[in-house]
């Protein structure tokens, strides 16, 4: 039995989609709570990015260092809730139920699923 049918078959269909819809979908277990998660999109990408840039603005229309700072935690939740598969959550809140770091850690495996992090091959010169 895989660790996905493990899961249940609400888990292994929202796998399936993820995977039909070009995700790359992983397992990850923190401490004695499992989580499946998928990448990101460039669409899905683009508009996280779009929302901390516009809440990061103060009042010139500027974009303010220590606003930048302050919506960090923000940032990796709505990473997080827009790309965990297991566990399902409605709300931030939530998220507030695990240890500090959990929640970072998802955001980052989740970034490099998506594409961002070290580059796995070297390029060849042409």
């Amino acid at each position: 039995m895989s660790i996905i049918s493990e899961l249940g078959p609400n888990v292994e269909a929202d796998v399936s989609t993820a995977k039909d819809n070009g995700c790359v979908v992983e397992y990850l277990k923190l401490g004695n709570s499992p989580f499946v998660y998928r990448s990101l999109n460039r669409l899905e990408w683009k508009g996280l990015q779009n929302d901390a840039i516009s809440k990061s603005k103060g009042a010139d229309g500027s974009i303010d260092p220590m606003k930048v700072m302050e919506l960090k935690d923000e940032s990796e939740d709505a990473v997080v809730m827009r790309a965990l598969i297991h566990p399902k959550h409605e709300t931030v809140g939530e998220l507030a139920g695990y240890p500090a770091g959990y929640v970072a850690q998802l955001a980052d495996k989740i970034t490099e699923a998506s594409g961002f992090g070290e580059i796995e091959e070297e390029p060849v010169r042409l």
